[in-house]
């Protein structure tokens, strides 16, 4: 079972790793509308300015609502991952 555990963690922790890389990495230009799409294809738009100069520049985001979604789920899977791996871990009893 805690071997089960650990190869779960792995995983978890790949499919994160390949989400952010979808979310934030990998941008698609639609040819007829001009429209930029993320990995997930989602629309995207221009970062409001505020945010910009506090954290990056020249980036293109989601919105509000997938920013907040996609931190719910990094942080939820980095977490499960985490404990997964420590449950591993752990001697039996």
């Amino acid at each position: 079972m805690r071997k089960l555990a650990f190869i779960g963690g792995i995983i978890l922790a790949v499919m994160l790793f390949t989400a952010g890389v979808l979310a934030y990495f990998i941008h698609v230009q639609d040819p007829m509308t001009h429209i930029i799409y993320d990995g997930f294809g989602r629309p995207l738009s221009e970062t409001p300015l505020w945010l910009q100069w506090l954290f990056w520049k020249d980036r293109l985001w989601p919105g509000w609502q997938w920013f907040v979604v996609d931190m719910i789920v990094f942080w939820t899977g980095l977490i499960s991952t985490y404990l997964l791996i420590e449950y591993s871990k752990t001697p039996k009893s």
